[in-house]
């Protein structure tokens, strides 16, 4: 028997939060400029070489050549009485040139120097992407003792308790943003993914919907509601929404896909697949469009097809796990039963609970 495919909300919390990311961004560089007040640079750095080697790294940095920038950061740092902004941009270029524990020890050396927010918010966001949850969550508790990155702080220390799955801490950080800056989307979106990741789809569409009223120009928060229509299996609204999608972008291939397996979830072979192909032709390299496409082939007896489908999800997105199992379904059917173990046993070992079965009664 064909497994219907049911998305998890570990699945969409993936996606959210791959958004989430995209709309916070990374530190930028704390650059100062020699000319905006010369006398206050030169009495900074104690000499007019210093102001200049710093105009020349920064345009450097700016310029993307972040191995020489840093070399001339270097060379300011030599110099006595020189300001903290040189250690934090250095560690800046160690960052873009991948030296991480270089740019960690540039930070900490501004931080102790001049204990700026932007610093702690710049080495926050290091630790982020080192998935030191603590250090990170520290640091940007430290920079909220200045303004200027208040509602950054916040959201990054949500988007933090949400991969902890810290539902509660998560949702007050994002309310936290928000009370900063009330027009902040990312703080409005945040707060309606930690509903949904915590269950609760009413209260993320109710909060999708407000960040829409904020801001009606967002198509990736109506893909979302989509997504939760689709999870409540509310088909009508489901229309509704993915209509307003797709006369803005009628080529979203995820949208047509989420429509294709909307039929297919309704016993509507004919309509799954008149979205399903029209999913693949707007976009060939949408990996769930071929796994969708090879459920209904599966549906059609033709396992020959399915078996190519999946092997066209996988080669598209190798992580899609469920593939492998249904890739299995199809390969049992075709007579390939060492084939089919492979892939079981392969979804198991990756979570993909219902493979855990057949590993047990077939494989073993």
């Amino acid at each position: 028997m064909i497994k219907k495919p049911q998305p998890t909300e570990k699945l969409l919390l993936l996606l959210f939060s791959v958004l989430l990311l995209n709309s916070v961004g990374q530190a930028q560089p704390v650059l100062q400029y020699p000319e905006s007040d010369s006398l206050k640079v030169m009495e900074e750095y104690r000499s007019l070489k210093a102001s200049f080697t710093h105009a020349e790294a920064v345009k450097l940095f700016r310029a993307g050549d972040f191995a020489d920038a840093r070399e001339l950061f270097g060379e300011i740092l030599l110099q006595p009485g020189i300001s903290a902004v040189a250690n934090y941009n250095r560690g800046l270029c160690n960052l873009r040139l991948g030296n991480q524990v270089e740019a960690l020890l540039d930070f900490g050396e501004a931080i102790r120097r001049d204990p700026q927010s932007e610093f702690y918010f710049g080495r926050g966001m290091l630790h982020y992407q080192r998935n030191d949850t603590t250090a990170a969550l520290a640091d940007f508790q430290k920079s909220l003792q200045g303004d200027r990155y208040e509602a950054e702080s916040h959201i990054m220390a949500g988007q933090l308790h949400l991969r902890s799955r810290n539902f509660s801490l998560a949702g007050n950080a994002f309310g936290q943003a928000f009370n900063a800056e009330p027009e902040n989307l990312t703080a409005l979106n945040g707060r309606a993914i930690t509903f949904l990741a915590a269950g609760d789809t009413a209260g993320a569409l109710d909060g999708f919907a407000f960040s829409l009223e904020t801001n009606p120009g967002q198509p990736e928060v109506l893909k979302m509601i989509a997504s939760i229509h689709f999870i409540n299996r509310d088909y009508q609204k489901l229309m509704e929404t993915a209509g307003r999608i797709l006369s803005a972008e009628p080529d979203d291939a995820a949208t047509l896909n989420l429509l294709a397996l909307a039929g297919y979830l309704q016993n509507n072979a004919d309509t799954a697949q008149y979205w399903c192909n029209r999913a693949i032709d707007a976009d060939p390299r949408h990996p769930q469009s071929w796994n969708t496409h090879g459920i209904l082939s599966m549906l059609l007896e033709d396992y020959q097809r399915a078996e190519a489908d999946f092997n066209m999800a996988l080669s598209l997105s190798p992580a899609q796990y469920r593939s492998y199992y249904n890739r299995a379904l199809a390969r049992e059917l075709l007579r390939n039963d060492t084939g089919a173990c492979e892939d079981w046993q392969y979804a198991a070992k990756n979570g993909v609970k219902e493979a855990e079965k057949y590993v047990r009664e077939v494989c073993e």
